[in-house]
């Protein structure tokens, strides 16, 4: 076999040729083969190099503490059941994103974090949901203001939220930790006027949310205690119409304590009924 060098201004061709003299080789080209198989060598070695390098720093880095923090509820060692770690697993290969979707399973963590303080601790954060009322039923169920059915009502957890108003569904459905009510009350949007500035709007005075009644039509009807009004509700209303509401109270020297029944059900318009008196509608305030 005979390597033919090409003519100036030609193409550079790896492999036979087809001119009468036989097979031909372009001398760049066998050069370029011979570079390509250089780098090949060299690409597995490195790969070789990177994966016994790993699997090296991986033994070096093995985790021996769990620092679990902002827990108050789940307590740390079920924190270390759900994230069912290995027996002194690689800090530096922990799948941390499957980590979260385990602690995301418990109903009670809202959001999860994590740090890797090397060589050997690995730092969960968890951020948890508060109760913000009683689900009554066959079992009394703690549930968070976005919807989340917590747990059952039991144990230590008595003494700390027995105080939390009750909250009475129409639809007799029986619920389990880890579900959520799907209701306006419950919407990240409708509701969250409901749990943040209705409690605002009663500072000061004695009336306080004790039962909330979730009724067929989307309405909510709030019980505020003995001497305090009934209050009836939409929660996509709320934000426009508790402004209007206070409004309304201070032009008529009104309170809270002073009224038997209010209507907020209503876009731009509200029902008063001061005790003792018969109720008025009341326009754009």
């Amino acid at each position: 076999m005979t390597i033919t060098p090409l003519a100036r201004g030609s193409q550079d061709r790896v492999g036979l040729g087809s001119g009468r003299d036989g097979p031909r080789f372009s001398k760049k080209g066998h050069h370029g083969a011979k570079k390509a198989t250089a780098f090949l060598v060299v690409g597995v070695l490195c790969l070789l190099l990177l994966v016994y390098a790993g699997s090296r720093l991986g033994g070096f880095f093995r985790l021996q503490e769990v620092r679990i923090e902002g827990c108050t509820q789940v307590p740390p060692a079920t924190v270390i059941d759900i994230l069912a770690l290995d027996h002194h697993p690689s800090l530096v290969f922990l799948d941390l994103s499957l980590l979260a979707r385990r602690l995301l399973g418990n109903p009670w963590v809202r959001e999860v974090s994590f740090a890797r303080l090397f060589p050997h601790t690995l730092v969960v954060r968890i951020e948890e949901r508060k109760p913000s009322c009683i689900l009554e039923g066959p079992n009394r169920l703690l549930v968070s203001h976005d919807g989340t059915v917590l747990s059952p009502l039991e144990g230590e957890t008595v003494s700390k939220f027995e105080d939390l108003p009750s909250l009475r569904l129409e639809v007799g459905r029986v619920y389990r930790p880890g579900e959520k009510i799907d209701l306006p009350l419950f919407d990240q949007d409708k509701g969250e006027c409901f749990w943040r500035q209705l409690p605002q709007s009663l500072c000061g005075s004695s009336c306080k949310i004790q039962e909330i009644r979730c009724e067929r039509d989307g309405s909510v009807t709030v019980c505020l205690g003995t001497n305090a009004p009934l209050l009836k509700l939409r929660p996509e209303l709320l934000e426009e119409q508790l402004p209007r509401l206070q409004t309304v109270l201070s032009q008529a020297h009104l309170d809270w304590e002073g009224l038997e029944y209010i209507d907020l059900r209503f876009s731009r318009k509200i029902i008063l009924r001061p005790l003792g008196k018969g109720g008025g509608a009341i326009g754009p305030g």
